[in-house]
C-alpha cells in the first residue's frame, strides 16, 4: 500500500513539471517582443545670452553673459527589442548628449528589466550620469523612459520581423 501512496506523489510531481516547462518555453515565445515606439520629449540644454547694458550712472556699457538650463523639445523614434533572457534599445538621437551622437545606431542594453504581463520595466544606462527608466505599459502600448536630464513618451506598435517590405 505505501508503493501505491509514493507514485502518485511523484506522478503528480512529474505531471507538474511538464506544465512548468510548457508554460515557461510559451511565456518565452511571447516575450520575443519588436517594437517600435513614436513619441516626443525634452532633454537638458544650456542657453548663452550676452547681456550687454549701458550704465547711466558712470557713462559706460556693461557686457556680460549668463547661462541657463533649459528643456529642448524633440520628437523621434525609439525601437525595444525583448527576448526571452535580454532586452535593448535604440535611444532616438535628439535623446542622445553631443558626444555621443556617433552612438546613435547602437543598441542599449536594458539593465533590472522586469516583464509581467501589464509591463515592462528596466533601466538603461547611456553614460555614467544618465541612466533613464524604462517602462513600456503592454495593454495600452505607452512607452515612458524617463530620467533627471531628459524624458521621452510615446506610442509602442510591434514590429513583425517577417514583414514583407514596403516597396
Amino acid at each position: 500500500m505505501n508503493s501505491r501512496f509514493s507514485i502518485k506523489p511523484i506522478g503528480s510531481l512529474l505531471f507538474c513539471l511538464s506544465l512548468l516547462c510548457l508554460s515557461t518555453s510559451l511565456q518565452a515565445e511571447e516575450l520575443n517582443l519588436s517594437l517600435k515606439c513614436k513619441g516626443s520629449g525634452t532633454v537638458s540644454d544650456t542657453e548663452t545670452t550676452f547681456n550687454n547694458s549701458r550704465n547711466k550712472s558712470e557713462h559706460s556699457k556693461e557686457f556680460g553673459t549668463e547661462q541657463a538650463m533649459i528643456k529642448r523639445p524633440f520628437e523621434g523614434v525609439m525601437l525595444v527589442e525583448i527576448h526571452s533572457d535580454k532586452g535593448q534599445v535604440k535611444i532616438p538621437v535628439g535623446m542622445l548628449p553631443p558626444f555621443q551622437k556617433d552612438e546613435a545606431s547602437d543598441w542599449f542594453p536594458i539593465h533590472d528589466y522586469k516583464i509581467t504581463n501589464t509591463e515592462v520595466t528596466g533601466e538603461v544606462k547611456i553614460n555614467f550620469l544618465n541612466k533613464p527608466n524604462l517602462r513600456i505599459d503592454r495593454t495600452t502600448g505607452t512607452i515612458v523612459f524617463a530620467s533627471g536630464l531628459n524624458e521621452f513618451s510615446g506610442e509602442c506598435e510591434k514590429v513583425d520581423p517577417n514583414a514583407k517590405p514596403l516597396f
